[in-house]
């Protein structure tokens, strides 16, 4: 696979056309659905999950309506206590898994992205969809469902991989080996990129939502708390880390009893939250170890001397480079911004598809 180096500059020309648009550069996640509109620079990042009703009711034309709320309001939905309301996870693994709620979501979200005037030019919206790298045509056929099903009649799909290196600037060029880790939350794809030009890709069925996952066994093992998924990624967000922090720290966290459903607090401290994140992280060090059996030899010495970086929110946990570090050998460096670096490069890369290549010859249609 050839990758493009673009030309970052911009003229006035272009930037003034720019705001007469309404495309929109979309990263569909497993655990964070982000948007970004191709003419400013608002980034809105909201959880993948969707609260749907079991019992649809009549909406206001009489049609039956399912959907609660999306993204976080969706999560307070289903704390809430209401009745006949669940949370639904469209995307597992970076696949969607519900198409249709899928479409509900982003349908709710970019509604939310730049100024509704727009709606109303006759410019037509583009897309830029941020998908994971080597998928088949069942997973690109699920990804094209979803963005013609909100009402995206030409659209672009673009590897994680190479939406992450235009994001962070990442010098792809030179005759020397150089990786990019995209660590997000249902995978972790491991590219080796040479001349401008992929050598190696590896992506591992391990993200963040693994993470959350084993925090919920041991709350549930060692406390008799039921928590859910986003009361473990807060935790791991709040002391969560894979090496020893210089002070000691510790979290309130609620949950349920497995047998009555009542209501409990529990306080976690950092030592043992941090046990329980190495232990989860080692199927991550044996998939980098593996990875680097693919990186042909007179490129693994390069990698080795200018290190990988890292990008997606797995980047943000706390001691993860040192730690790497020690396992590995191999140095990690989170990019400047990790966790804006694939909507941001997908954003890039969008406007200038559109601004000078045409974008009737390459949007699916």
């Amino acid at each position: 696979m050839d990758v493009v180096q673009h030309d970052q500059t911009d003229t006035t020309a272009s930037s003034q056309a720019r705001r007469f648009r309404r495309d929109l550069a979309i990263d569909l996640g497993s655990s964070n659905t982000v948007l970004a509109s191709s003419h400013h620079s608002y980034v809105l990042r909201e959880p993948t999950l969707i609260a749907l009703r079991n019992r649809p009711v009549s909406g206001r034309n009489g049609a039956p309506t399912r959907v609660v709320a999306v993204g976080r309001e969706a999560i307070e939905a289903a704390t809430s206590g209401a009745r006949h309301v669940e949370l639904v996870a469209p995307v597992v693994r970076s696949r969607p898994r519900h198409l249709e709620a899928a479409a509900w979501l982003l349908e709710a979200l970019k509604s939310r992205v730049g100024e509704h005037w727009l709606e109303r030019v006759a410019l037509p919206a583009v897309g830029a969809l941020v998908v994971p790298p080597g998928l088949d045509e069942e997973a690109c056929a699920q990804f094209r469902a979803v963005m013609r099903e909100v009402n995206f009649r030409r659209f672009m799909m673009i590897e994680a991989p190479l939406a992450a290196v235009a994001g962070c600037g990442m010098d792809i060029g030179a005759p020397r080996g150089r990786m990019l880790c995209d660590f997000g939350g249902g995978t972790c794809t491991l590219t080796g990129f040479s001349m401008s030009a992929v050598v190696s890709s590896e992506t591992l069925p391990f993200g963040g939502g693994d993470l959350d996952e084993a925090l919920v066994r041991y709350v549930r093992q060692r406390y008799g708390v039921c928590i859910a998924p986003h009361v473990a990624a807060e935790l791991k967000d709040g002391i969560g880390s894979v090496h020893p922090l210089a002070e000691p720290r510790s979290m309130e966290i609620r949950g349920a009893d497995p047998r009555g459903g009542a209501p409990r607090k529990v306080t976690l401290r950092d030592n043992e939250v941090r046990d329980v994140l190495v232990d989860a992280c080692e199927p991550l060090i044996m998939g980098i170890q593996k990875a680097f059996e693919s990186v042909p030899p007179e490129l693994a010495g390069d990698i080795l001397e200018g290190g990988v970086t890292v990008v997606g929110g797995g980047a943000l946990l706390l001691g993860l480079t040192p730690f790497l570090l020690e396992r590995t050998g191999i140095a990690f460096r989170p990019s400047a911004d990790p966790l804006n670096a694939s909507i941001r490069g997908a954003q890039r890369l969008l406007w200038q598809e559109l601004a000078l290549r045409g974008w009737r010859r390459r949007m699916e249609l």
